[in-house]
């Protein structure tokens, strides 16, 4: 059990981090977006 039980925490840190990669992500490319339209 002590080799499950920082994989436990870890698989409910990593979609965070997933999805707050996405999101930067998705964020950067609306910069662009915007870049290219001024």
């Amino acid at each position: 059990m002590l080799l499950l039980e920082p994989y436990s925490k870890y698989q409910g840190i990593i979609p965070v981090f997933l999805s707050l990669d996405q999101e930067y992500t998705d964020y950067h490319k609306f910069i662009q977006i915007q870049a290219d339209n001024l």
